[in-house]
């Protein structure tokens, strides 16, 4: 099957988007998927013809058609119009990150294209064109970013090192600000990218926009900026564990390490957590370091809408529920699932520094709507029917709905809009 989780990925961010066209998913009886787009009122103006479709991004939305053997890409304005024709092949990525295909939106102006070249270690190399088909950057490497704040992370295969990239940054002129020569590189947030060396001394810092080694450390791991902070992982003790602390924009301390683990920033809150993995509770803190909602829960996610999920520990299984950011419960945690459980933890994609695939699955938060599910049979949940529950974001019961498997509940989703 074509890969899965593509679909949640793509299907979330159109549910959750307003956009003139929005994209959609039909399945065959072969579990193969097909796409298309609607429009807002839910009428198809772009027959399910596609094999991936992209929300809508700066006017433009990608569509993948297959054409014998190969996979092209293509771009639809807001009204349905194919303006940029399927003369894009995609190629298998071959990054550090992860490997999947890899159709691209414009971001800030510029697109990531693929052409297919006989003398490249993995058939081609990546440019950039504008909104015009213009080839603004020639093709040149083997790995290439979207840009980010004005910059894109570029990368190239190092022959000489087997396995290994080294990257770089460069500017919307292709010029290069920051030498392909380093191991790790990710996208800039904040004005400062997160960088790793390339040597024994294993120097993790941060690049300014300028290119500029700006903060730099022997920490860990660190993670990108958010919200101006940046959390970073002391050095492993032998038994390889160590604690996090978070920095500000000059380098300095805002909370000295002490947390076995950490999500990032949003809407002013970051998830901590203290204790052993196994045992430890999760609470939050402020861009201050300032705890503002007590160590009280066995799992948690991400504020988004000035609401969170949460789980504690009944038994030996995790409810879910949502607070607010008194932390105050709008939703009592009694849930098995608070998000699409797809199964297969080696396929995931890294989607950014700190959160994969399998930790945010398919949201609970979804267009003004909270979702949670409950195992019909819990003693075998691998095979159980499943009902799912819907909530307004003040906690009042909508309805509930009973499905086969997780797929039905993804594919409803998809159908929803018809």
């Amino acid at each position: 099957m074509k890969n899965y989780w593509a679909i949640v990925v793509l299907l979330l961010a159109s549910i959750s988007a307003s956009a003139a066209i929005q994209p959609f998913y039909n399945y065959d009886d072969q579990g193969e998927y097909y796409c298309g787009f609607k429009n807002e009122a839910g009428k198809i103006i772009i027959a399910d013809n596609y094999i991936m479709c992209g929300e809508l991004s700066e006017g433009l939305a990608y569509a993948v058609m297959s054409r014998g053997d190969n996979l092209y890409q293509g771009f639809f304005n807001a009204q349905g119009k194919l303006v940029i024709p399927f003369n894009y092949p995609i190629q298998w990525e071959s990054g550090s990150w992860f490997k999947g295909w890899d159709p691209r939106n414009f971001h800030e102006g510029l697109a990531t294209v693929f052409q297919v070249q006989p003398d490249a270690d993995f058939g081609g190399y990546y440019g950039y064109i504008d909104k015009n088909q213009n080839l603004v950057i020639p093709y040149k490497y083997d790995i290439a970013n979207n840009f980010h704040e004005g910059l894109a992370v570029v990368g190239q295969h190092e022959k000489s090192r087997r396995e290994d990239d080294l990257f770089g940054v460069i500017n919307k002129s292709g010029k290069l600000i920051v030498p392909i020569a380093y191991r790790v590189i990710l996208d800039y947030q904040d004005g400062l990218a997160l960088y790793i060396t390339d040597d024994e001394s294993y120097e993790i810092g941060y690049f300014d926009t300028q290119g500029r080694s700006k903060i730099k450390g022997r920490w860990a791991m660190a993670r990108s900026f958010v919200e101006g902070r940046a959390f970073v992982l002391e050095s492993l003790d032998n038994f390889g564990t160590g604690k996090w602390g978070v920095i500000d924009k000059n380098g300095n301390y805002v909370v000295a390490p002490k947390y076995t683990d950490i999500k990032s920033y949003s809407e002013g809150l970051a998830a901590v957590m203290i204790g052993e993995y196994e045992v430890g509770k999760w609470g939050y803190i402020d861009t201050h370091g300032k705890r503002v909602i007590d160590f009280n829960f066995a799992d948690v996610r991400s504020f988004k809408n000035g609401l969170a999920a949460v789980a504690v520990k009944k038994g030996k299984k995790l409810k879910w529920g949502v607070i607010d950011k008194n932390g105050k419960y709008v939703i009592t945690p009694q849930f098995d699932e608070a998000f699409i459980n797809l199964g297969d933890k080696e396929s995931w994609m890294k989607l950014n520094n700190d959160e994969t695939l399998s930790e945010l699955h398919f949201g609970y938060h979804i267009n003004g709507k909270l979702y949670f599910y409950d195992y019909v049979n819990a003693t075998h949940p691998e095979s159980s029917a499943i009902i799912r529950y819907e909530f307004n974001n003040k906690g009042k019961s909508l309805s509930q709905k009973r499905f086969s498997d997780w797929k039905s509940i993804v594919n409803d989703f998809g159908l929803s809009r018809q």
